[in-house]
Parts: C-alpha cells; structure tokens; sequence
C-alpha cells in the first residue's frame, strides 16, 4: 500500500464527517488532496517520518523465581506508575483436542477454575513481583488490556467472557514488599488467594456458552479501550468480528465479517487517527478500520463509518500482536514452515517492513510462540518501552512448570 492510498483513504473517513455538508463534493475533495499529495504540497508526504527503532534491553529479566512459577505467559499490559501486568495459563495448557469445537469440554470444567493468581503485576524496571489476583476465576486465560485509567480488561477463550478489575479495586491489592522472593514464596503467594476481594466490576457474556449475538462472545481474543471508554472486543477465535461496547457494557456496533477474518487475534487504537487495527492472525494481514469513535449510539450512519480503511499482506507469517508506535506498528508473528517467529516494525503508509527485531532464540528453527505485546505510554522526556511475552517457554511437554526458567519475558527500548 502507497502513502497515497493511505492517507487518500484516511481523507474519505475525514470528508464524511467535517465536509460532508459543504458544497465540494467527495470526488472533488478527493482528486484535490490527490493531487497535492502527488505534487508533493501536504508536508510529510513523502514518508511518515520519525522511524522507530526498537532494541532489545539484555539488562531487564522476569524475576527468576516468578519465571519459574508461572504458567505460559499469553498476555502483557502496561499500566501506570512503571508497573506491568502479566496473564498466565498455570498448570493449564490449550492442546489439540483441548476444545470440542467452540465448546470447553465437561471433563476439563469439572476441574474447576485455575486455582492460582492468574493476574501478575510486576515492576516495568526491575521485574520484581508487585501483587498478584485473578485467582479461582479463570479457565484458559488470553487477552489482558489496560486503558488509560489503569482499569484492566481481560478475556477467557473457555468461558466465552470479558471482565473488567477496577483500577480502585486493583490499588487495594496486598503487595509483597521483599525483592529477592523464594521460589516458595513466590508459589505460596500465588496460590493463598490473599487478594480474592479483587474482583471485576463488570462481566460480558455467558460462563461456558458460545454465541454471536450481543450478549455472548466466541472465545474473544483481546479488547482495545479508547479514552472515551468505549471498548472494541476481537471476538475471536470462532465468530471473526469486532465488537464495540460502551464503558458500562452496552454493545453498540459490530463490523469486520465482510473482510472474512480467520482469527482476529489482537488490537490495536490508533486514536488520533480515528483507526482501530486488527491482527488477522490466520489471513496473516493486518487489517485497519474507520473507528468512529466519537459515534455512541446504533445509528446505521453511525454503523456505516466503520469500514475497511486499509490493509497490509504480512509476508513474516501469522500475525499474533499488534501495538502502533506513532505512524509504525510492531509486529509479533509466527511462520509455521520455518518455525521461527518474527518481531518487527511496519511503516503503515506503504505496509513496508523497516526493522526486524526479533530475538535470536526466535530464529533457532525451535518453533516459538511469542503471543502478546504492550507499549508503554508516551511521556515527555521519557524513552517508550515494549515487553513481548513468549507462550510456549514454560515446560509444557514434561509438565514440570515450577522448574523451568527458559525467558519468557522480554523488555525493547524505543528510539523515535
């Protein structure tokens, strides 16, 4: 895709709304900014400009013994105050066969949920465990998002839900204040439910019940808040839509089946841009819409806003995670045939790749899952961060998740 389209595309989405009512028509406005853009006359049109530049950080590490407690690690956020959430699977893992169909099967329900904290806050700088709570709630955890008043917003691909910590709620966990934890610690932290009073405020669909109406979700991926809080759910693995629902859990809109999605799989807001990304995981493409966020109601010209703006054909493999940094995307993405896994940045005016940052444990032909990534907030004077999480770094194969201490976490510093 050429900047032109690109911003030509963005354009359209911007006439309907501020010009729409004036006397130049749409085919007018656009061969006008066409034009400009070919002569060269919007400044920035040649390229989006400044480049990314992402490093991995050697000096950062999960706090060893935490790695060797958790289970795969499937989801990161940030949060304020240089804090960082992790979601983990604990002894559960999702293999062939796990689901029948969209449905969790009763022979893995009747264990109960997992009884360990499943939600990990620790310390973006050092690693150290901070507090831990999510425990006794969740079946087969994926998605975990933050939006920008430190709420937290988390799916279950088992119970067919979505739920929503309160950032209060959330303040009022116990932490541990030691920096060098046990691994015994650590594990009878983790299991003592000691935060059990930290519970969602708000809860979206029916435990256990697949559906595609707007009430019930189809093992939902991953959720994306914007400031005004309305919330966009990628819904999921089984009904390839994206949902649109308001802070206190009305579902506005849905869109995105037209492009036939297979497994949109991560979010991504581009707000000042009125964009909403999405990583179709299974298409290998990253598609992106007009959001119309400031639309808060049903109204079909509401509805019909939100339409494909644009796409990128990801040539690195199935795309896992998505995050903008400015007018770049980051990129987590997996080649079955090579079995590596990739990390990289995309320049979205032409869908280009400009950097890959991928680890070399990603390139070793050992096939990787690395499922999940979070940026943090851009803050005056201060360097941006990304944390990658791997999936498939705990010991499935020989069940022994407390001993393994393969990296699982990983911390890149941001150049703009």
């Amino acid at each position: 895709m050429s900047t032109r389209t690109f911003y030509v595309g963005i354009l359209i989405a911007l006439f309907s709304q501020t010009f729409g009512a004036q006397e130049l028509s749409l085919p007018e406005f656009v061969a006008t900014i066409t034009q400009k853009l070919d002569n060269g006359q919007l400044a920035g049109s040649s390229s989006l400009a400044p480049r990314s530049s992402v490093s991995e950080d050697t000096s950062f590490q999960l706090e060893p013994h935490l790695a060797q407690t958790l289970g795969s690690l499937v989801g990161v956020t940030t949060l304020p105050d240089n804090r960082v959430a992790l979601f983990h699977r604990g002894p559960v893992v999702w293999s062939p066969g796990f689901f029948d169909g969209a449905v969790f099967p009763m022979k893995h329900r009747k264990n109960g949920p997992i009884k360990m904290d499943t939600i990990v806050i620790i310390d973006a700088t050092t690693g150290q465990y901070i507090t831990s709570f999510g425990g006794h709630t969740f079946y087969v955890p994926h998605g975990i998002s933050a939006d920008a008043h430190g709420n937290l917003w988390v799916t279950d691909v088992a119970l067919h839900q979505v739920f929503r910590y309160p950032h209060q709620v959330i303040a009022s966990a116990k932490t541990v204040s030691n920096v060098n934890h046990s691994l015994t610690q650590l594990a009878d932290v983790l299991v003592s439910n000691a935060n059990a009073h930290v519970q969602p405020d708000l809860v979206l669909g029916e435990a256990f019940v697949p559906g595609n109406d707007d009430r019930h979700f189809c093992k939902p991926t991953d959720v994306a808040i914007a400031a005004s809080g309305l919330a966009f759910i990628a819904d999921g693995y089984c009904n390839q839509r994206i949902l649109i629902v308001t802070p206190n859990g009305q579902m506005l809109d849905s869109f995105g089946t037209a492009e036939r999605m297979l497994t949109p799989h991560s979010l991504s807001l581009l707000e000042k841009d009125d964009l909403v990304c999405v990583a179709d995981r299974d298409r290998s493409r990253i598609l992106c819409y007009n959001a119309a966020m400031s639309g808060t109601d049903m109204s079909s010209e509401i509805s019909s806003k939100r339409q494909l703006m644009f796409a990128i054909d990801y040539p690195l493999g199935r795309v896992f995670a998505i995050e903008h940094v400015g007018d770049h995307m980051l990129v987590l993405s997996v080649n079955d045939d090579t079995k590596t896994a990739h990390g990289a940045t995309v320049d979205l005016a032409n869908g280009r790749i400009v950097q890959d940052w991928s680890p070399k444990e990603w390139r070793s032909g050992k096939q990787k899952m690395p499922h999940d990534l979070a940026v943090t907030r851009a803050t005056p004077g201060k360097q941006r961060s990304a944390f990658v999480v791997e999936a498939t770094a705990y010991n499935q194969m020989k069940n022994n998740w407390l001993a393994n201490a393969e990296k699982n976490l990983f911390k890149y510093k941001i150049q703009t």
